[in-house]
């Protein structure tokens, strides 16, 4: 009797193991198809931004802002570096400065349509002109920096633009490698001691491009002046 009742519990055992198996894979299967759901949509709503982003282009907003002016816009395409292993460290260290040395400097009046863009993607980014309309090119001012990063725009109708660059810089890169000498010490007050690594510093330098952008109200009949904000942390 008493195996029959064991038997039957060890069944009973079983059944709920495979029922509980059974639960956690619709559980699963449930879960996937929400993230798929949301996926779909947040992609749908998604390109549903940009089809409504894409219908504000419109050429007569371009020719309207290209009409002259009398706002000039100068300033210095830069990028400010700050180094150290701490946020103490970088907040007590003095800025570098890396300047555009004769970079292309890009300026877009600031249309419904461009400020849509821009918001879509955030900034400025080598993925966001990819998908930018082709035939705004042609409303774009365009001029070189000098060997320091100044650039100016004059005869500038007064409004909203947007200015942007690409340019590279350098930065150096700093960590600690195992040199294989190794420090003895002994400590006479408890008699403990042991053998430590001794480590050497290395710098590497390298390289890398940034895109430097901002969004500028340029005033009538003055002078504007155009200051980056954009700050790497190494």
């Amino acid at each position: 009797m008493d195996r029959i009742i064991r038997k039957a519990c060890c069944v009973g055992l079983a059944c709920a193991a495979l029922a509980a198996t059974g639960t956690a894979s619709a559980q699963l299967r449930t879960m996937s198809r929400h993230t798929a759901d949301e996926a779909r949509q947040a992609a749908e709503a998604k390109a549903a931004e940009w089809e409504r982003a894409q219908s504000l282009y419109d050429d007569r907003d371009m020719e309207s802002m290209l009409e002259l002016g009398n706002g000039s816009l100068r300033g210095v395409m830069s990028l400010r570096m700050k180094s150290g292993p701490t946020a103490l460290n970088r907040a007590l260290t003095r800025a570098s400065t890396s300047l555009a040395d004769r970079e292309w400097v890009i300026l877009f009046p600031v249309t419904p349509y461009v400020e849509a863009w821009h918001r879509l993607h955030d900034g400025v980014s080598t993925r966001a002109l990819q998908r930018l309309d082709p035939r705004i090119w042609k409303y774009a001012g365009r001029v070189r920096t000098d060997t320091k990063g100044n650039f100016e725009f004059d005869g500038l109708k007064p409004g909203r633009y947007l200015v942007f660059a690409e340019f590279p810089f350098a930065y150096t890169n700093t960590h600690y490698v195992d040199s294989g000498r190794r420090r003895m010490w002994l400590d006479g007050w408890t008699g403990s001691g042991g053998i430590d690594p001794i480590y050497d510093r290395v710098s590497t330098r390298h390289s890398a491009m940034t895109m430097v952008s901002k969004i500028v109200d340029v005033k009538e009949g003055v002078v504007t002046r155009f200051k980056s904000d954009v700050e790497v942390i190494q």
